[in-house]
């Protein structure tokens, strides 16, 4: 299986070359109001690596800091974030018998030829090599290419170019270890990229069934191609990878 998905990929890829509180007014008898306890961020975004300094404010009783996940954010007895993972986690500050929270997400970004790309993975995606190709280990197979061209390719032409080479005849001609390809589709998708080209289908391979899906999309002069091969072992394996489409930036 492992050289059915390199050569797969291989193959794929040659085709196309991703608060200040306010003062009350005093009259007589005198109120006090209890200063409010609050977080100085309830929701933050950082890279991995990346750290930052929460502060409980409004109190000088003992805070204790606690991270949901710590293998995507640890936080530190002063509150200091540092970012682990690609993930999503709950960083809780405690005082007495109240509790106050911020959320956390945590994205990888990898430089390319001096421009960035970021990715919000599922917690459980590692990425394994970072060259011009980007193997994302899991259960399953997943790779991301992005390449550099001098000008940007009109979806049509892209859409064109990929449906008239990536067929299901070339699938099983070309790929040596495929016994048979059915339940061929393609379709358009709209994500926060612009459209996206997506491809899939079936395939036999001795015996064994696997299910090729196939993302490619422009943005700038960039070319992104996403190519995974999904041995059902996980079910959510077509929600996370749109999910990642949706969050792929190059800067």
């Amino acid at each position: 299986m492992k050289f059915l998905k390199k050569t797969l990929f291989a193959t794929l890829l040659s085709l196309i070359m991703v608060t200040a509180s306010s003062i009350p007014h005093l009259t007589n008898p005198v109120t006090v109001e209890a200063a409010t306890i609050k977080l100085n961020k309830t929701k933050i975004t950082l890279d991995v690596g990346d750290t930052y300094q929460l502060k409980l404010t409004g109190t000088n009783k003992k805070v204790t800091w606690s991270s949901s996940k710590k293998s995507v954010a640890t936080v530190s007895s002063k509150g200091k974030v540092t970012a682990k993972k690609a993930g999503k986690a709950t960083i809780t500050a405690k005082v007495g018998s109240k509790k106050y929270t911020c959320k956390v997400t945590v994205k990888h970004t990898i430089r390319i030829d001096n421009k960035k790309l970021s990715l919000n993975m599922p917690s459980n995606w590692n990425i394994s090599s970072v060259n011009f190709t980007i193997e994302i280990s899991d259960l399953s197979f997943v790779e991301i290419l992005v390449i550099e061209t001098e000008t940007e390719l009109h979806y049509d032409m892209l859409k064109y170019i990929t449906t008239n080479l990536l067929t299901e005849d070339y699938i099983k001609s070309e790929i040596a270890e495929v016994d048979s390809v059915y339940d061929y589709s393609v379709k358009d998708l709209k994500t926060s990229n612009g459209k996206v080209l997506k491809i899939t289908c079936s395939v036999d391979i001795s015996g064994d069934t696997a299910a090729i899906h196939y993302y490619t999309f422009t943005t700038g002069n960039q070319n992104v191609v996403i190519y995974g091969l999904d041995d059902g072992t996980d079910q959510d394996f077509v929600a996370n990878i749109e999910k990642l489409i949706e969050s792929v930036t190059i800067k």
